[in-house]
Order: structure tokens, then C-alpha cells, then sequence
């Protein structure tokens, strides 16, 4: 995405998350993460409920810019380069800049003070029980770079299951709890980048399936 493109997301996110009406809708969305949590985080639902949940909050998102579509962040290419926390280039997610989603939470409580979703700039869903977004970067994630992601298609069709494990239980966790705060727990669909990160699940998944007709039925 280029810089302008970030800005317009982030400003369309700002918009759906803290105006009616479109705030209701975006509380209710958010809230059904942690409703079905343990239901949606198993082998037959995970890459289809996600996706059809990234679909919901892009309409929503379109609703106030029709030129904007949900991101993904490949962050395996970070994590190759040793930036996944980076913060001072232009380009890195984390950016404090209008296009970035702001850096790491800070003591006592681990709020993000700086970026677009700062304390002060941007509050939490109402349901959700503190106000504001939290983040604690862990300083030495184990998470899976490039080399792994290009190890997950040798699988072949046969050992679907196998795919689908490697990145429900590794790259989807693993990069929640590097990350913290209100990444780490049921409610991370409140946290700004958990669009970015499940956005690129999906599309590993769309990779998959687009090694040809027979990839696109699950087993």
C-alpha cells in the first residue's frame, strides 16, 4: 500500500470505529470475536469464519470510502529483515505517523500513547472494559519468516490439515503474542492490526487454494 492509501484506511477506520452510526455496527463486530472464540479458533472454521469476519468489517469500511479495502501485512518479510517492531522508517506498520498504527503500549498499563490510535485519540469498543488500546512487544518472538511460509506449499493437497495447523497454531499465534496487550487475549478484534495480521492468514489461505481446483475443497 502506498503512504496515501494507509492514510485513507486508517481514516476510514477511525471513522466506522468512533461515529454513529456506523460505531454500533463496528461495536457489535468486534464483539463477536471473543462471543464464539473458542468456537471460530478450531481445524473447521478458522480460515472460513475469518474470512467471511474480514468481509464484514471491509464493508464497513466501504461505507465511508469505497476505495478502501482491509490490508494484509507480511510480516514474515519483517521478521526476515529483524523490523517486525521497528518503528522509525516511514513504511513500518508501526509508525506513530497518520499512516502507521502507532508503536508499543507503555507502563503502568500499557497504553499506546502515540500514532492515530493513541489514548488520546482513539478509544476502545464501549463493551470492551478498559478504554484504550494496549500493546507489549515481546523483545525476542520467536515467529516464522519467509522460509517457512514457502515450506508450507510442499504440502500437498492430501495433507491440507497439516497446512491449516502450521498457520492456526504458529503464525496466527505466535505473531498475537509478539505483539500484546489487546492482541494477546479473546478481544484482539479490537486492536487496529488484528485486520492486518488476519489479513494475511487469509491470503495464505487464498495461495492454497490458488494451486489449482482440487486445492479449493477442504478435506
Amino acid at each position: 500500500m502506498s503512504l496515501e492509501e494507509r492514510t485513507r484506511y486508517i481514516k476510514a477506520f477511525k471513522i466506522v470505529s468512533s461515529r454513529e452510526p456506523y460505531r454500533k455496527i463496528y461495536d457489535e463486530l468486534t464483539s463477536k470475536h471473543p462471543d464464539y472464540f473458542w468456537k471460530i479458533h478450531v481445524q473447521n472454521f478458522f480460515f472460513p469464519w475469518h474470512r467471511w469476519y474480514i468481509l464484514e468489517f471491509e464493508n464497513l469500511l466501504r461505507q465511508v470510502d469505497c476505495r478502501v479495502t482491509v490490508p494484509y501485512w507480511n510480516w514474515p518479510r519483517a521478521v526476515q529483515g529483524n523490523l517486525v517492531f521497528r518503528t522509525t522508517h516511514l513504511k513500518d506498520v508501526w509508525y506513530p505517523g497518520n499512516h502507521g498504527l502507532g508503536g508499543n503500549g507503555t507502563l503502568p498499563h500499557l497504553y499506546v500513547v502515540d500514532g492515530p490510535f493513541a489514548c488520546r485519540r482513539w478509544k476502545e469498543p464501549r463493551w470492551l472494559e478498559y478504554p484504550c488500546l494496549k500493546r507489549a512487544f515481546a523483545k525476542h518472538p520467536e515467529l516464522s519468516d519467509v522460509k517457512y511460509i514457502q515450506g508450507l506449499y510442499k504440502f500437498p493437497r492430501e495433507q491440507f490439515l497439516c497446512f491449516e495447523y502450521a498457520v492456526r497454531m504458529f503464525l496466527h499465534n505466535d505473531m498475537h503474542n509478539a505483539v500484546g496487550g489487546t492482541m494477546a487475549v479473546d478481544e484482539s478484534a479490537s486492536a487496529p492490526e488484528f485486520w492486518f495480521h488476519h489479513g494475511f492468514l487469509d491470503k495464505l489461505w487464498f495461495d492454497w487454494q490458488n494451486r489449482g481446483q482440487r486445492f479449493v475443497i477442504l478435506l
